[in-house]
């Protein structure tokens, strides 16, 4: 798939089931209360980054697939990527579940 920025790509994954922005720092508290740490994340968490280490500074967020990989769109019009959590950016800030 080509067309989404990260976060109108959560938006399409689960704007079906909640309201979300399509402003990823919005996304952090709009998807669920329960913020995982990264052992315990799993498949359908959103993870974020963060330029300034606190949500007023999340510029990403991407959908952990599972095995220490998420799925992502790196910016907007590029195409759809499965790339390892560690690998995604720099500045991680931490990570949602979904519907909690």
């Amino acid at each position: 798939m080509i067309g989404f920025d990260c976060s109108g790509l959560t938006l399409y994954a689960w704007g079906a089931y909640m309201n979300l922005d399509h402003y990823a720092a919005s996304q952090y508290w709009q998807a669920g209360s329960y913020h995982p740490s990264t052992s315990n994340l799993m498949p359908g968490d959103l993870v974020f980054w963060s330029s300034n280490g606190s949500q007023s500074g999340i510029h990403h967020v991407a959908i952990y697939e599972g095995g220490g990989m998420v799925i992502q769109a790196p910016q907007s019009g590029e195409v759809i990527q499965e790339t390892p959590l560690d690998q995604v950016d720099w500045g991680y800030f931490g990570a949602t579940r979904p519907l909690t």
